[in-house]
């Protein structure tokens, strides 16, 4: 897993723009759970709970952790919505892979307690 600001990488912000504003201090997160034998079975949900316990005192300043995912990509959406995640956008970005389509979702978390 990888973690970064939005301020650390402002082309992405910049990209996200038009889809969402990603305020400077958000985080992202980048993961890979593993082979596909080793998927559905609820760790790729427990290590992104795990980094999010870590992550939020870590960035004490950072409101919510913004993940873009190519909509077709099924397996990555899906486990940041068993990790707590919403969709909360949608629209085209470049994707890592230049065969994929740019559709992507947006989804977010915001910091426990932040809207409380």
């Amino acid at each position: 897993m990888q973690r970064y600001t939005f301020g650390d990488n402002p082309g992405y912000m910049e990209e996200l723009a038009p889809i969402i504003a990603a305020p400077p201090e958000a985080l992202s997160i980048d993961y890979f759970v593993g082979a596909t034998a080793l998927l559905r079975q609820g760790w790729g949900a427990a290590m992104i709970r795990a980094a999010l316990a870590q992550l939020w005192p870590a960035y004490p300043r950072a409101p919510a952790v913004i993940v873009p995912v190519n909509a077709a990509n099924t397996a990555s959406w899906r486990v940041l919505e068993r990790a707590g995640f919403a969709r909360v956008a949608q629209g085209p970005l470049a994707p890592d892979n230049p065969v994929d389509d740019p559709h992507h979702y947006i989804y977010a978390i915001a910091r426990p307690g932040a809207l409380e």
